[in-house]
């Protein structure tokens, strides 16, 4: 019986949480959760990110983003989804919905103000659990920014990779120009589903029924 036990427990492999950062800041920008140039629409925000920074199958539960000025947030409401997106790093469409992936998925919606910390904090939103294929194309975060307040006297920043993201990531928004080949750092925090392989569930088959048979021998004698 305990041996049966031991056996399901080392074949039954749970979830594993870790966490996955996507770029290293070489400066700070403030779109979308900082603020925006006052003269653009300012309500929508995307950024995509390459597959091939995710080594498989994940469920998203978290996006971090880190403070590089300390400032306040832009007072207003946020909507954050998450798809696959239909485009991909540096092709993104000025037409926002076009690159919305078929999964798209309400990942968290909140309302912003204050100060997320000082500089180095790590603000997440903790989300819906989104469930991402990288085999099926790059990751869309979209922002959707809706009953703003003022501008922040001073706004926050967070870890960006200016200038050149190297194709790890790129942006679309309304906050400015359109289109930057660069981006916001970003940390996932996701879990995996390790599944047992089918000779290691095989074995495990073939030991318990060889218990059984010594059982039965046992009782014979």
């Amino acid at each position: 019986r305990y041996l049966a036990a031991a056996l399901v427990m080392a074949f039954a492999v749970p979830a594993m949480a870790d966490t996955l950062t996507i770029g290293t800041a070489s400066g700070g920008n403030h779109f979308p959760w900082g603020g925006h140039a006052t003269t653009y629409t300012r309500d929508r925000f995307q950024q995509v990110y390459d597959s091939d920074e995710f080594s498989g199958p994940v469920t998203i539960t978290g996006i971090s983003f880190t403070v590089y000025i300390e400032g306040e947030f832009q007072a207003a409401d946020y909507e954050v989804r998450l798809s696959t997106s239909a485009n991909d790093v540096n092709s993104l469409s000025s037409t926002f919905d076009d690159n919305v992936g078929s999964d798209d998925q309400l990942f968290d919606d909140f309302s912003l103000s204050g100060n997320p910390g000082s500089v180095g904090t790590a603000w997440t939103i903790t989300g819906t659990g989104f469930a991402y294929d990288p085999t099926q194309g790059d990751l869309l975060l979209d922002v959707l920014v809706s009953n703003q307040g003022s501008s922040p006297s001073r706004r926050v920043y967070f870890d960006a990779m200016n200038g050149d993201a190297n194709g790890l990531f790129s942006r679309m928004h309304d906050f400015g120009t359109n289109f930057d080949d660069w981006g916001l750092v970003t940390t996932f925090t996701y879990n995996t589903e390790v599944v047992p392989l089918p000779s290691a569930a095989g074995l495990g088959l073939v030991l318990l029924g060889g218990l059984a048979v010594v059982r039965r021998i046992r009782r014979r004698r």
